[in-house]
This record gives C-alpha cells, structure tokens and sequence, in this order.
C-alpha cells in the first residue's frame, strides 16, 4: 500500500514480497482480499457517493461478494470472459484456503489444478511451466489488476492513482 493506505498495482507488488513470507493459506487468502479490494475501490470510484451505495458493499448487500464484483466488471465491459474467468480461479483458490479445514497448499488439488488454469499468466509472461502454483496464483493477481487498472472503461483518475501512469491523449 502506498503511504495513505491507498491499493494500487505497485503496493501489490510491494505486498507480494510480505506474501513470500507467509505460509501458502495465508498468502492465498491475503492476496485475494487485496483483489477484492481492489475490484471495490473500482467499483466506488465509477458510482455515486451516497449511503444507497456504500450500502451495496456492506455485508450482505448485493456487492458483499467477491463473486458479485467479478460479474459487475465483466457486466460493465471491464473484463472478458477469459479474465472473467481467471478472476473466478483465483476466488476459487482463495475460498479453498479460506474454508478447507485440512492442510491445503498450492501444490495440492484442486488448488494447483485452479492455478495451473489461470490463463493471463500463460498470454503474458514467457517460461510459464517453469512457475509454481504459488507464483501463477500472485502473479496472475498482479497482471489482471494490472489490466484492469488499463481497461479504457476505468475512469482516468483510477487508473492514473493505480498505476502512476498518465493517460494522455496524443495529437498530430
């Protein structure tokens, strides 16, 4: 996070080194809730402020999900059905960590079969079956946020603060 708590692709980055420290269920569950966040801090951004809308967030409201989140960027045409879909792995991989009471690990089933799935990681970085599951899994993170941050249906001031990237417009 940067200084003022702020989420943005380069305090991820920074969170992913904290990651390495942590045992596979934690760092499982804890870069899955900065995605959750993430897709959150979005979603505020693009909406009215108001009480209806923090309300949307709270508990049981009707963005109190990850899941939710997912179908509402890919509902506004931020994402497609491929990063969709790997966003869904990701929360698969994090609800497995977070409700599986044995010892799960990123190289077990299902979860290293749900990394091994997650397709951004195989269009973007070369040398993907030299990754581990681990690695797919916080990687995989980091490049749709990434993408996300880059969406041209993300407002411009989003995507400025989440990346440190100027959007300007180029002329003749």
């Amino acid at each position: 996070m940067t200084t003022d708590g702020e989420l943005n692709v380069h305090a991820y980055n920074d969170l992913v080194g904290r990651f390495n420290e942590e045992t596979d269920r934690a760092a499982g569950v804890l870069a899955c809730a900065y995605l959750d966040a993430y897709l959150e801090d979005l979603l505020r951004e693009m909406w009215t402020k108001g009480k209806r809308t923090e309300e949307l967030f709270q508990g049981q409201g009707a963005l109190g999900s990850l899941s939710s989140k997912i179908g509402i960027v890919y509902a506004l045409g931020i994402v497609d059905d491929h990063a969709a879909r790997d966003l869904d792995l990701i929360r698969k991989v994090r609800n497995h960590f977070a409700h599986d009471i044995r010892n799960a690990t990123f190289d077990t089933s299902p979860v290293a079969d749900w990394c091994s799935e997650i397709r951004v990681i195989d269009v973007c970085v070369e040398d993907t079956e030299k990754r581990s599951s681990r690695e797919r899994y916080l990687l995989g993170i980091a490049l749709l946020t990434g993408m996300i941050s880059t969406s041209a249906k993300v407002p411009v001031g989003f995507m400025e603060r989440m990346t440190g990237v100027r959007r300007v417009a180029l002329t003749d």
